[in-house]
């Protein structure tokens, strides 16, 4: 496990979020009031993301990174493994 020190350097570039989920076309900024935010861990990302797609009451989910060191890290970096960050999911419901 990398430290502050060890990790790989981060980028300037933040990661981009679209306006609207690729495949739910639900809005990826914009969520009513009374939603709910979950951050859940399980491996690799797509393969959980697309399990919560299926789920009623689910408005829109996100594949990214949670924790680690590098700033704005790429999906190559992170798996390296070199980077702190675990690959995550967010899921709006």
């Amino acid at each position: 496990m990398p430290t502050a020190e060890t990790a790989l350097a981060g980028r300037d570039t933040p990661v981009t979020v679209p306006a609207r989920h690729e495949v739910l076309t639900t809005s990826m900024t914009e969520w009513p009031d009374t939603a709910e935010v979950l951050y859940v861990a399980m491996g690799c990302f797509w393969g959980a993301e697309r399990i919560f797609w299926k789920i009623p009451g689910v408005i829109t989910t996100a594949a990214g990174y949670a924790g680690g060191f590098t700033r704005n890290p790429s999906y190559e970096q992170t798996c390296t493994g070199n980077t702190g960050h675990t690959e995550a999911v967010l899921v709006v419901y």
